[in-house]
């Protein structure tokens, strides 16, 4: 509804999820599970101290000397690959909680999102602090630690679960520590690493400290991680690899590092941001605060991907000619003529309901230049569809049929509304917009509104 989507952007910076008038979403939505639990949550009083904690920010020698701990030996992290070994690290925090000596886990995801529609959790990175006790392991790591068929003892305070064999397991073992509202999760920018947890796992986050929010709050120059890790541990973050492919196994050297630095500083952050809070001179300006906004974050609650039927109006403004032409409430400028502009429509729908029954992004199913190609020329064969589309991706030329058939739809359509308007159709093959990448297909749905379900 209108109102739920202004309430949305005109709010808070998180909250429940906005939707423009026309955007094609589920009929009902689940109440969060957590909910009561989240806003009725009273802080632990260590959560509110502040701790001796140098302003100037923590040295990486000041790091290493605290309890002798060398950084080089905790930059690979200890890699989590089987249910034996998830269970030891949450039994270790869990029994850690219980006795007084755990009270904050740090904690990032790393998510793959090319080739797929609704995108998964490759990577759980989390980090212990070094005054702890850490866990012992035998382990045989697929890393490059050791040897290859060689096991080893090994303890550590950073950890990477990998959630592509452990899919199963991480609800059963590690969705308690996170919706214990007596360990305090920290994390960094939370706002997608929550739902997705949601949605991969079903586990729910209660008792968050979400740093970018404490950035903010303080009104750092940035909110980023990068700038945090500068500015209070002389780290200057590599970001080479924030777009890599994290499903590979097993994961890189450099790869490791890059995942362990996300979560290896965070609670030395944490303890400076709290410190800063704690004397800031204004009261709009406290850890409460903070940990206050960092509810609301939790209380973010994963939706499939909505659909929203006039977005194909963006790809006419991107690729026409620079008519404006009004379509309701929206100005857009093209060229394409009525028959066209169905035709794109009409694909639109098409690629999107494709992208999610294959699970597949929709620029690899077809690009926006390729589809406004197609539906510029509206192709009658599969050669013609071939001469458009060089080289035609594969799940465009398994169901051209299909293509065809939609095209072919909109023309049937369109005509008797040319003949009263006194219009002329568009001839197929003439018109010209910008050469294509990609493509992909699957049957049509009657009913839009059941999209829901195939995401």
């Amino acid at each position: 509804r209108e109102d739920d989507y202004n309430e949305y952007r005109d709010g808070d910076d998180v909250g429940r999820r906005g939707y423009a008038p026309d955007m094609v979403v589920p009929e009902f939505h689940y109440e969060h599970p957590y909910r009561e639990e989240i806003e009725s949550l009273e802080y632990r009083p260590w959560q509110l101290e502040v701790n001796d904690v140098p302003l100037g920010g923590i040295t990486l020698n000041q790091r290493n000397t605290r309890d002798g701990t060398d950084d080089s030996k905790e930059k690979q992290g200890i890699w989590i690959g089987n249910e034996g070994d998830l269970e030891i690290l949450c039994n270790h925090i869990t029994k850690g909680q219980h006795e007084g000596e755990i009270h904050e886990i740090a904690l990032d995801l790393e998510a793959h999102s090319h080739r797929t529609f609704a995108g998964f959790v490759c990577l759980i990175q989390l980090s212990l602090r070094l005054g702890v006790e850490p866990p012992t392991f035998t382990i045989n790591d697929p890393g490059p630690n050791i040897g290859k068929n060689e096991t080893t003892t090994m303890k550590g305070h950073n950890f990477l679960i990998d959630t592509l064999s452990l899919r199963h397991a991480i609800p059963i073992h590690l969705g308690p520590i996170l919706s214990n509202p007596s360990i305090l999760k920290v994390m960094h920018g939370a706002d997608s690493d929550i739902p997705w947890l949601q949605r991969d796992f079903g586990c729910y986050v209660v008792n968050l400290f979400d740093t970018g929010r404490a950035a903010r709050a303080l009104k750092f120059p940035s909110a980023g991680l990068a700038y945090l890790l500068r500015k209070y541990v002389a780290v200057e973050a590599d970001k080479v690899h924030q777009l890599s492919d994290w499903r590979r196994r097993p994961l890189g050297e450099e790869m490791r590092k890059y995942a362990v630095e996300d979560t290896m500083y965070l609670l030395d952050i944490y303890d400076v941001l709290r410190k800063e809070l704690g004397e800031h001179p204004s009261k709009e300006v406290s850890i409460e605060r903070v940990l206050d906004r960092s509810k609301k974050v939790c209380l973010i609650r994963y939706d499939k991907e909505p659909f929203r039927p006039s977005g194909y109006l963006g790809i006419m403004d991107g690729y026409g000619r620079r008519r404006k032409v009004q379509r309701g409430k929206h100005e857009v400028t093209s060229e394409l003529s009525s028959q066209q502009e169905a035709a794109l429509k009409a694909l639109y729908d098409w690629r999107d309901l494709t992208a999610r029954q294959e699970d597949e992004s929709v620029q690899y199913v077809c690009s926006n230049a390729a589809l406004l190609r197609i539906a510029s020329n509206r192709p009658a064969t599969v050669s013609a569809l071939q001469r458009l589309v060089n080289p035609l991706p594969p799940l465009v030329m398994r169901r051209s049929q299909e293509i065809l058939d939609a095209i072919k739809k909109t023309a049937e359509k369109e005509s008797p509304k040319l003949v009263q308007n006194n219009e002329k159709p568009a001839e197929g093959g003439k018109a010209s917009t910008p050469s294509i990448i990609s493509t992909s297909t699957q049957p049509q749905v009657k009913n839009p509104h059941n999209r829901e379900m195939l995401s």
